[in-house]
C-alpha cells in the first residue's frame, strides 16, 4: 500500500502508567514479545517508524524505530503528538498508544483507507473516538503547541476545530487497549500468559 511510505507510524511508549503502576511498554505480551515489540513488529511495514518516548527512558529503543524525546514530558499524549508534529519526515503520522496488544496490520489499513490528507482520522469503537490510534497531518502542529502551551491536553478536543474523519471501526478488538493492572490480568488470562511475570 502507498500510504505505507506517505504516512509515518509513531509509537506513544513514554506515558506515566500511573493507573497501571508500572511501566507498559515492557509488559510481557502474546508470543513471547513485550507490549512495545509486540504492536512494533505490527506495524514494521511503514516506511517511516518513530519511537516516542520520555527523557528517563534512555535504554528504551526498538530497532527500526527512530527514537523522538517528548518535548513536553506531563503533558500526556498530547504532548507527545505536538513533539511528532514537528519531527516527522511526512505530512501525517499514524499515532498508536504501546498498550493495545491486539493492534494489528489490518487496523493499520483499514485506517489508511479513509486517509485522503484530511487533518485527522480517527477510529469510532463502541460509540468513542480513539485519539491515541489515529492519523494526525502536520498541520496541526500549530494548533497543538498552542493547545498544550494553555494546558488543553485532550487531543479529540484539540483537533475539534480542525475537523477530520471519524469513521466507525469494524475491528473493535484491535483497539482494546490496557490501563489497570485488572485489564491486563485478564489479558494474560486469554492469552495464556503469566501475569507474576509483570510483578503487578
Amino acid at each position: 500500500m502507498q500510504l505505507y511510505d506517505q504516512v509515518a507510524v509513531a509509537v506513544l511508549a513514554g506515558g506515566k502508567s500511573s493507573r497501571m503502576g508500572r511501566s507498559k511498554p515492557d509488559l510481557p505480551a502474546a508470543g513471547n514479545d513485550t507490549l512495545l515489540t509486540r504492536l512494533c513488529s505490527a506495524v514494521g511495514d511503514f516506511r517511516h517508524r518513530y519511537l516516542c518516548v520520555n527523557a528517563s527512558q534512555q535504554e528504551l529503543q526498538v530497532p527500526g524505530f527512530v527514537r523522538i524525546v517528548d518535548r513536553y514530558e506531563g503533558a500526556g499524549p498530547a504532548g507527545a503528538i505536538c513533539t511528532l508534529l514537528g519531527c516527522i519526515e511526512t505530512d501525517a503520522v499514524l499515532v498508536l498508544a504501546c498498550d493495545m496488544p491486539y493492534y494489528d496490520r489490518s487496523a493499520a489499513e483499514e485506517i489508511l483507507s479513509h486517509y485522503r490528507g484530511e487533518n485527522v482520522v480517527t477510529a469510532v469503537t463502541a460509540g468513542r473516538r480513539q485519539p491515541v490510534a489515529a492519523i494526525y497531518h502536520k498541520r496541526l502542529l500549530p494548533l497543538f503547541e498552542h493547545a498544550v502551551e494553555r494546558g488543553e491536553l485532550r487531543p479529540g478536543r484539540i483537533v475539534e476545530p480542525a475537523g477530520g474523519v471519524f469513521f466507525q471501526s469494524r475491528l473493535s478488538r484491535q483497539y482494546l487497549n490496557l490501563n489497570t493492572p485488572e485489564e491486563y490480568r485478564e489479558y494474560c488470562r486469554s492469552e495464556g500468559i503469566d501475569p507474576a511475570a509483570a510483578e503487578l
